[in-house]
Order: C-alpha cells, then sequence, then structure tokens
C-alpha cells in the first residue's frame, strides 16, 4: 500500500486528522494550493501552506519549530539537509520549469532567438524586472548571466527587483515606454493576467529551474507527511502541474 492510500485508509478507520505545515517556493503556489485540496479531501488531513520565495521559505522552515514537508529548488535543499532540518534520503523531484522572459500582453516581442539577440534584448529595455539572487535561482542565474555576457554594469540601472509573487505583477504595471522584460520562469508569466511569454532562453543561455520536496526532520505525523509529498509527484498532480505550463521533474 502506498502512503496515500495508506493515509486514507486510517483515517477511514477513525484515526487523527493531521495539520501538516508544509513549506513552499511561492512559483509553484497555484499548483500545490490545488494539490493540497485534493490531497484534503481525500485523506481528511489539513494543509497550512507557508509560501515565500525560495531562499525565505527555506529560512522560515528552519526557524519553525517543525516543517513536515519543505518544497524548494535543489540548491536550497541541501542546506536544511545539511543543519537537520530535512530528513537526508527524503527528497524527491516534483517539477521543473524553463527559465525565460516575459512582456506586457500588448507590448511587441523582442527578438531573443539568438543569445546575441538576446543580449540585444536586454540593452535595449527601458526596464527589466527580476527577483533577487538571494532568493530564487531565477535571480542568481540572472546575476550569473548578465556578468556572462559583459553587460552586468550596463543593465544595473534599469533592473527592478521584486520577491517572485510580484515581479510579473509589477511588469504588467509598469508604465515605461517599451521594450519593459521580466527574466523569471515561463509558468509565472503564464500564471501572470495581462502578460505573456515571449519565449525561453536561446541556445546555450537555456536554463531551467527545478523543485523537489523532503521531509522534515522530526514531522507531527510522520505518516500524513509522506503522504502529502507522495501526492505532489502522482499522476493527478502531474496532470495539474503540466497543465500550468510546468515540464517534467528532472
Amino acid at each position: 500500500m502506498n502512503p496515500l492510500s495508506f493515509a486514507v485508509f486510517l483515517i477511514a478507520g477513525g484515526a487523527r486528522a493531521a495539520d501538516l505545515e508544509v513549506f513552499c517556493a511561492v512559483a509553484l503556489e497555484p499548483t500545490v494550493k490545488q494539490v493540497a485540496a485534493r490531497f484534503e479531501k481525500s485523506s481528511g488531513h489539513r494543509v497550512h501552506l507557508i509560501i515565500a520565495g525560495a531562499g525565505e521559505v527555506a529560512a522560515k522552515a528552519q526557524a519553525s519549530p517543525r516543517a513536515d514537508v519543505v518544497i524548494v529548488p535543489p540548491a536550497f535543499m541541501a542546506p536544511l539537509e545539511e543543519k537537520g532540518v530535512v530528513r537526508s534520503g527524503t527528497r524527491i523531484p516534483v517539477v521543473s520549469a524553463s527559465v525565460g522572459i516575459g512582456i506586457r500582453a500588448d507590448s511587441k516581442a523582442p527578438d531573443i532567438s539568438t543569445p546575441e539577440a538576446f543580449r540585444a534584448a536586454l540593452l535595449a529595455a527601458n526596464r527589466i524586472y527580476h527577483t533577487d539572487l538571494k532568493l530564487t535561482p531565477t535571480g542568481r542565474y540572472y546575476a550569473q548571466l548578465t556578468e556572462r555576457l559583459g553587460i552586468a554594469d550596463q543593465v544595473k540601472g534599469k533592473s527592478e527587483i521584486r520577491t517572485p509573487d510580484v515581479a510579473v505583477l509589477d511588469m504588467v504595471k509598469d508604465t515605461s515606454p517599451d521594450p519593459v522584460l521580466v527574466f523569471i520562469s515561463l509558468t509565472v508569466i503564464k500564471a501572470t493576467p495581462g502578460a505573456r511569454m515571449v519565449g525561453p532562453l536561446p541556445g546555450n543561455l537555456k536554463e531551467k529551474v527545478s523543485w523537489v520536496a523532503s521531509l522534515g526532520a522530526h514531522p507531527a505525523d510522520s505518516a500524513a507527511a509522506a503522504a502529502f509529498q507522495n501526492s505532489l509527484a502522482d499522476a493527478d498532480a502531474r496532470r495539474i502541474f503540466l497543465d500550468a505550463g510546468f515540464d517534467p521533474a528532472p
């Protein structure tokens, strides 16, 4: 019997419903909320989601008396494993997404078809919205990429650093003349009204972000936590993630 089926069996037999604390990177918020709602309905357990940028949510998990499940990119999970916040060996892949460029829905799309064209598009932009390198993998990659392209100093003055939950929204609201760009995972652009995707990064600049889930070191209910973690990777969850534009986990 898999963990999810076992959890349902326990609830049906009169076992106490668990209250789970799940720490989740904000890029997955809409989809993980759908998975959590489905899990609550099928298991009887309750899921309390703590949502923030990957770096911030990892810090919140570390500061919490307990974290039942943590969902962040691998680079943010490794320190939690080292510090004993999550249990080593419980990590499972969840999903991935391409990093790319977005614009306001009524704007003309810049050419980003080649690395040279992409570099030119960044230089031509009036504003470039992106996330903090300390909080998200896309923010880290933006900093690395502009250095690699030799334009870090030239684009610094046009950079607008935002948290992942508002980066695309603020780009949409920006009334500056075109081009106004956002550099973030394509799934976030797709989920934001008033924004549209230009496309993924070209050629050898391509980058994907992935997310993994681990069990907390001291969960309130080990079986319920494992059942929720299992539900993130089942067939229904995969359909929810794919419908939102995510790619399968690497």
